[in-house]
């Protein structure tokens, strides 16, 4: 049977780039950003995240609010 467990160090990895892609490129506190899902590999090509109840979605480093 497969593993379905997940490297938590990658995770982290990754939510902590969308909290400093977040904090850096537009401005949002990291405290405030509870990222929702990303590219792991660059998140600013798409990533997905939250802050203080709307949902904002980057595209290839552009930003929008999501639905």
């Amino acid at each position: 049977m497969p593993s379905t467990t997940t490297d938590l160090r990658e995770t982290t990895r990754v939510t902590d780039a969308v909290k400093k892609l977040a904090y850096r490129m537009f401005g949002f506190r990291e405290y405030l950003v509870r990222p929702l899902e990303a590219d792991p590999d660059d998140p600013s090509r798409h990533c997905l995240f939250e802050v203080c109840g709307v949902t904002y979605r980057v595209e290839d480093g552009a930003i929008s609010i999501d639905g």
